[in-house]
């Protein structure tokens, strides 16, 4: 029985003392071993190590991937000469992770220090570079106007350097999420969005008169171009189809000259005695002559 204790007994003891002495590390971590307390060496490697028990040495872990960090909004002052704005409220975030696992552990240890430093730090830039800009670089309604996407690419280059060398993290982006202006300011710049929304609108239906004036002018120049090209055709196909008649009745007068004769006195008849009018007239009349048995007109009735 007594055997069978201190077995287990030494079987607990190996169990504790290989947990003391062994560790793993991640893939997305680093470890930081400490002896007595002073930095001894970093793990950057994925798997299973080996250090002394504690409290001679102990390990850090220290997380590799890219963390999204919010500070709290900042109050900044614009340079405004129309003084309708003095200030407006920049809400941002910080996109970073460690580029040098032991520059961060000796002077942050940690991501609460991280953050704090953080936030103390990059409000210099901000103030530094939002300050060179109107408030038409952050509230236009020109989208050309707007330079957000500009103000925070040159943060996060500002603040890079700064970071890196002296805090050991890498400043991936800062960018800007929301633009806050002041109650009392916000009806004088919605007034000014109005007013520069209908100087656009006025431009552009300006622009729109002047066009449709070029394109009515150019339809009307086509219009009498074509009418004037139809005219010229209708004429030309008037004339050949007058010469063509003429030529017919000429080949027709040739051919029977007393049935043209009799034809053109039936048409003389029709216009003379369309309406209701009443003719007297001598019975040696050319026009009665339709109407004498032996005249020789009548040779070609049939």
């Amino acid at each position: 029985m007594k055997k069978i204790v201190f077995t287990a007994a030494a079987v607990s003891a190996v169990i504790l003392l290989l947990g003391s002495i062994l560790f793993t590390v991640k893939t997305d971590s680093f470890a930081i071993i400490t002896e007595f307390g002073k930095l001894e060496k970093v793990i950057t490697n994925s798997g299973l190590n080996i250090k002394l028990p504690y409290p001679i040495q102990k390990v850090y872990r220290i997380d590799k991937k890219k963390r999204i960090f919010s500070p709290a909004a900042l109050e900044v002052f614009l340079p405004d000469p129309s003084n309708v704005l003095k200030n407006i409220t920049i809400g941002y975030y910080i996109i970073w992770d460690i580029n040098d696992p032991v520059k961060y552990f000796e002077i942050l240890k940690n991501d609460l220090s991280a953050e704090n430093r953080l936030s103390d730090n990059m409000r210099s830039y901000i103030y530094n570079i939002i300050g060179k800009y109107p408030l038409g670089a952050f509230i236009s309604t020109d989208s050309d106007d707007v330079k957000i996407d500009e103000i925070s690419s040159k943060i996060t280059e500002a603040a890079k350097p700064d970071f890196k060398n002296n805090f050991g993290i890498n400043i991936i982006t800062v960018d800007i999420k929301r633009v806050i202006l002041p109650e009392q300011n916000k009806q004088k710049v919605f007034e000014r969005m109005v007013a520069e929304r209908e100087r656009i609108s006025h431009r552009y239906r300006a622009e729109g008169e002047e066009q449709a004036k070029i394109i009515i002018s150019e339809t009307d120049s086509t219009k009498k171009i074509m009418l004037s090209e139809a005219h010229l055709e209708a004429s030309k196909m008037l004339a050949e189809a007058q010469a063509e008649a003429a030529s017919i009745y000429s080949d027709a007068f040739k051919t029977n000259e007393k049935f043209y004769k009799f034809w053109n006195l039936l048409q003389s008849y029709e216009k003379i005695f369309a309406g209701e009018s009443t003719f007297i007239l001598s019975t040696d009349n050319k026009l009665l002559q339709l109407l004498e048995l032996d005249s020789d007109l009548t040779g070609i009735v049939k």
